[in-house]
């Protein structure tokens, strides 16, 4: 497999990151189209696996094998399967995988029609942020009255673990920036330093929060995010205060029975009462918990993890006048293109005010 992949990505640009994770997402795919017949398949490494591959490809020649493998992921994550496969058959240029990248290059469309709408639809709908409008200094001042007030790093002590998973989900945004909700809707904790052997090991499915206690820095790494084909694979060091509060809130969370052992929970975990789950929140279910949150505990209703990239980017961009280079180096930690950036987000006086 990897003789045909070099040759089909010396046709294409592509970084070395986004190559990784074509990689893993091929390997990935035929782990859940074969690995339930197969306990080899399920228990090689990926990139190992990745090697082993048909390279005829004819094991996604079974569209619906491949629809029911990817049907539980995001449309984002499928509409990047049918990416990744469309291009791969076609240059293989095979009769048969010509006909199914076809198939696949059909689904890419379908998909990205169905992003298009949904798009549309949140616009159409979204209530007018002007009505709810709040500077980002105002949210980060409450944030502050907020944690002096509850004390423990702004923890609940009195097991209200509902409340403590959205004020984490908060400071997420508050304390490192407002990503969009969908960058940690799959985000795993990791209660150890990220070594080079982890990235090579790493599930690109999921983004992993490597938590260092005493030694080294705590490091944020997103592989699964809206703009991942354009950034590949990102890194950072989260600070001190965030890297504090995590350990404080990883080491006192309830844990949920038979999952003592889970070397890799996700950060915001669903709710059972209470008390979190092993399951993860949806991107939804992270914005909504998070405009419940700041409704109720600081007052400042109706503002979604969208509007909290709004008022970041347009408070930051309206500090001082910024240069090319200030707006690239800040819409990669945000996760979006420069354009975008000033287009979309950037708000001028007449609308917020």
């Amino acid at each position: 497999m990897e003789e045909l992949f070099d040759r089909y990505i010396n046709t294409r640009k592509l970084q070395a990151s986004t190559i990784g994770l074509y990689k893993q997402k091929l390997a990935m795919l035929y782990r859940k189209i074969i690995g339930s017949q197969n306990i080899e398949v399920r228990m090689t490494k990926t990139l190992d696996l990745f090697k082993k591959l048909d390279s005829s490809m004819e094991w996604v020649f079974d569209v619906e094998a491949v629809h029911n493998a990817i049907k539980e992921e995001s449309i984002g994550s499928q509409k990047t399967i049918y990416s990744i496969l469309a291009p791969l058959l076609n240059f293989i240029n095979t009769d048969k995988s010509n006909e199914f990248g076809e198939i696949y290059r059909k689904k890419i469309f379908e998909f990205g029609e169905i992003i298009s709408n949904n798009t549309k639809k949140q616009t159409i709908t979204k209530p007018k942020l002007k009505q709810s409008w709040v500077d980002w200094k105002d949210i980060t001042q409450r944030y502050d009255e907020y944690v002096s007030n509850v004390g423990n790093g702004g923890l609940a002590i009195d097991n209200l673990d509902r409340n403590n998973t959205a004020f984490i989900a908060l400071s997420f945004m508050v304390l490192f920036c407002p990503r969009r909700s969908s960058c940690i809707e799959k985000l795993k904790v990791v209660m150890k330093p990220v070594s080079d052997e982890d990235y090579l090991e790493m599930d690109n499915e999921f983004n992993y929060i490597y938590l260092t206690k005493n030694k080294g820095k705590t490091t944020l790494v997103l592989n699964n995010y809206k703009t991942s084909q354009r950034y590949g694979r990102q890194k950072f060091i989260l600070s001190d205060r965030f890297t504090k509060l995590l350990n404080l809130y990883m080491t006192t969370r309830f844990i949920p029975k038979g999952h003592e052992n889970d070397e890799m929970p996700f950060l915001i975990q669903k709710t059972l009462g209470n008390s979190p789950s092993h399951y993860p929140f949806t991107s939804a279910g992270i914005s909504g918990i998070i405009k419940k949150f700041m409704t109720d505990e600081f007052k400042m209703p109706n503002i979604t993890t969208t509007d909290l990239r709004t008022i970041y980017i347009t408070s930051w961009y309206n500090e001082s006048n910024r240069y090319i280079t200030e707006v690239e180096t800040e819409s990669f930690k945000l996760g979006t293109s420069p354009s975008e950036f000033t287009k979309s987000y950037v708000k001028r006086k007449s609308e917020i005010s």
